[in-house]
């Protein structure tokens, strides 16, 4: 049954037979090329993820959707928050998040995270009222620079090895970016702790780069089902952190088919030099969303009573 409330709002879980209504609440984003309706069904066919529609007095109002262990155990992901324009600016925002905690509190999960772009002031306010915290913000930005130049005199990169594993984790924990994004980093929109176990995962899928010689810099650089590739994690000696990128790049430029589409893209914690850093190196900042803001509810210590509407 459809949860209710007072105000005539209310949420189901959705189906595949409800892709008409998701297109329609998301007719109006990002021009009409929205990716939620492309994902729906996919989405709903994963027994972890849960689709729900948000209803106005009966009308197909709002769409969100919960991923369960998604970026980590006992997790919920809030994922695709839309409002149809005709019923914006009506609380429904508010309504959905409430929503999410309730379900996400049922489901039995310890915290609750989601990202939004920089500029949805709306989301930013929501996470103060209901008690989120701000983890950090995370650079998106994609490499444009086609004509990567020759390498000179520079220095070749190479994988960091196994028996570096320690040295390489102390560089990650020594790093601007573990500290402010708070151990959390970004693999290809997967938001995760960036643990030890996590690490050696990436170490042994040969996915961890540095310079060559001394490990004074390292990259985590993933490969994605597309062929695309991401730089998820930079950590290390400020001037040797250009040489690194510049050489990724050059690897991705090797690697890409013939006939693919090079796509090499970033998405790291903000810093005070990563924007230049990487502005340098040849990235730009992605045209939708270039800085994503990540907050966590913890369900175990915020109290299940929701402050009031304000």
């Amino acid at each position: 049954m459809p949860e209710k409330n007072l105000t005539g709002f209310s949420v189901r879980e959705g189906s595949a037979k409800d892709l008409p209504l998701v297109k329609e609440i998301c007719a109006d984003v990002y021009g009409g090329n929205d990716y939620i309706p492309g994902a729906w069904e996919e989405w709903l066919a994963h027994p972890n993820n849960k689709g729900f529609i948000v209803e106005v007095n009966g009308q197909a109002a709002g769409v969100y959707f919960l991923r369960v262990g998604w970026t980590g155990a006992n997790i919920a992901w809030l994922q695709g928050v839309r409002v149809k324009t005709f019923f914006r600016k009506r609380g429904l925002g508010r309504y959905i998040l409430e929503q999410a905690i309730r379900q996400s509190r049922e489901l039995n999960m310890h915290s609750l995270q989601y990202v939004t772009a920089q500029d949805n002031q709306p989301m930013h306010r929501l996470a103060g009222l209901l008690g989120f915290w701000h983890v950090g913000n995370f650079l998106n930005y994609n490499f444009e620079r086609y004509d990567i130049p020759p390498r000179g005199s520079a220095i070749e990169s190479r994988l960091v090895t196994t028996s570096e594993f320690d040295e390489a984790y102390r560089l990650i924990l020594g790093s601007d970016e573990y500290r402010l994004g708070h151990g959390i980093y970004c693999n290809a929109w997967h938001w995760k702790v960036l643990n030890l176990d996590v690490f050696r995962q990436h170490l042994e899928r040969r996915e961890v780069y540095c310079l060559v010689g001394a490990l004074k810099v390292l990259a985590i650089l993933c490969r994605a089902e597309d062929g695309g590739h991401w730089l998820a994690f930079l950590a290390g000696e400020q001037a040797s952190r250009l040489p690194l990128l510049l050489e990724l790049a050059r690897r991705v430029a090797k690697n890409v088919l013939p006939g693919n589409e090079f796509q090499f893209a970033a998405q790291v914690v903000q810093t005070p030099a990563n924007k230049e850093l990487l502005q340098q190196a040849g990235f730009k900042p992605d045209g939708h969303e270039p800085v994503m803001s990540l907050y966590e509810l913890n369900l175990q210590t915020t109290p299940a009573a929701l402050p009031p509407t304000t």
